[in-house]
């Protein structure tokens, strides 16, 4: 309790000291990921521009001023806040990319002309962009095994030039909203204007995984494959037994969309993906994702291996590599992610995981929408305390033999 209020008490001291008055790091934060889960239901973009200050001229006087010049210059509507201790940010509401642009460029000028020695960049989130390319299919991702998604959400960085010379001006009228997108684009100044740049999604909501729950899924998974290698060793030698490859690689949408090869121990017959089509009408999970529970293609050794969660133990590996995490979101093959809806895709602000909520509770999701908010309950409020608790209660899922289910 008393953390907690000097943690306040610090905030509150921070801020009164710059004399800024405008939102805190956590404040702004905050209205950023709920106008971040706002625009998601109602498919209308934002912006989020940031004003850093560079090297030579962070001090207490530049941000005072600089907040000032900020606070005067943009609507009144939109949020002013701190995102770091010398960066500035400010929340453009229901603003295209090209009303982030007219933004971006007025400030850029209005700070050289004060001697503000500034850096600004712009960050759009607009959910009716992404997945635009959806059609270019996942053998191509399979092939390359990486690279940039073509159906990751789209987040546009625009980086505006130090030294603005020769630099359109615009009016105050000319400030930015909805009718601000029909505005043509500032004329060519010669030299490069913007670098497009393809940023973390969690630029723009907020990281929940922490570096000591990355610690924490390391020693986890550093210690699950020594305990587990015997286990998956003899498991691997009897599916060879029946024929065929001992591991299923699948390519799976991971943080921010970026596809990963995921590894499990076979449990279907060789060919069991080129048959999924004919099978999809039987599905019984409505949605992108196929679910049969007496699914023809799963074999016989296959059948025990799924009940008892053994055929999952591969993935300490895409743990202890990065691309996923002891407890998080299960991550979707790559196709079947990308035929979700707009609000499903914030589960991709974390790293994938082998248990969470719908494996420990699946009688409780029984659509798939239901599914997608468990996820996203785990996404809102992950800690460190609920994974252990998620963790204990995996356990019993192998031990009743409910991991197929």
């Amino acid at each position: 309790m008393l953390q907690l209020i000097s943690r306040y008490t610090t905030e509150f001291a921070f801020r009164r000291r710059l004399n800024t008055w405008i939102l805190t790091e956590r404040e702004f934060n905050r209205e950023i990921a709920r106008e971040r889960a706002r625009t998601v239901r109602r498919n209308i973009p934002f912006c989020v521009l940031s004003i850093e200050l560079c090297r030579g001229h962070r001090n207490t006087k530049n941000v005072r001023k600089l907040a000032k010049l900020i606070r005067r210059n943009v609507r009144m509507s939109d949020e002013k806040g701190h995102l770091s201790r010398f960066t500035i940010g400010v929340l453009l509401l229901d603003t295209p990319e090209m009303g982030g642009r007219i933004v971006m460029d007025r400030l850029n000028g209005l700070a050289n002309s004060h001697d503000h020695k500034v850096e600004i960049s712009l960050r759009v989130y607009d959910p009716q962009a992404f997945g635009q390319d959806k059609e270019s299919g996942d053998d191509e991702d399979s092939s390359s095994g990486g690279g940039t998604p073509s159906g990751r959400e789209p987040q546009v960085q625009l980086r505006a030039p130090l030294v603005a010379a020769d630099q359109a001006r615009y009016s105050h009228a000319d400030l930015i909203g909805p009718q601000a997108a029909s505005s043509s684009p500032p004329a060519s100044r010669g030299p490069r204007a913007y670098d497009f740049m393809a940023p973390r999604v969690d630029t723009v909501s907020f990281k929940v995984d922490s570096i000591v729950k990355r610690g924490f899924d390391i020693v986890c998974a550093s210690l699950g494959l020594v305990l587990a290698a015997p286990v998956v060793a003899m498991a691997a030698l009897a599916v060879r037994r029946d024929g065929g490859p001992a591991f299923f690689l699948q390519h799976r949408e991971g943080r921010d969309g970026v596809p990963f090869t995921m590894y499990k121990l076979r449990t279907m017959v060789v060919n069991a993906e080129s048959q999924q089509d004919s099978l999809r009408e039987q599905s019984e999970r409505d949605g992108p994702a196929f679910k049969m529970t007496h699914d023809p293609r799963v074999t016989r050794l296959g059948q025990f291996l799924r009940s008892t969660c053994l055929d999952e133990l591969p993935q300490l590996y895409n743990v202890l590599r990065g691309e996923m995490s002891i407890v998080g979101p299960r991550p979707l093959p790559v196709s079947e992610s990308r035929a979700c809806e707009t609000w499903h895709r914030r589960r991709l602000d974390v790293r994938p995981g082998i248990t969470c909520y719908w494996q420990v509770a699946k009688e409780k999701a029984d659509t798939f929408d239901a599914w997608m908010r468990m996820d996203l309950a785990y996404v809102d409020h992950a800690n460190l305390w609920n994974d252990m608790t998620l963790m204990a209660q995996t356990v019993s899922v192998p031990l009743r033999r409910k991991g197929s289910r």
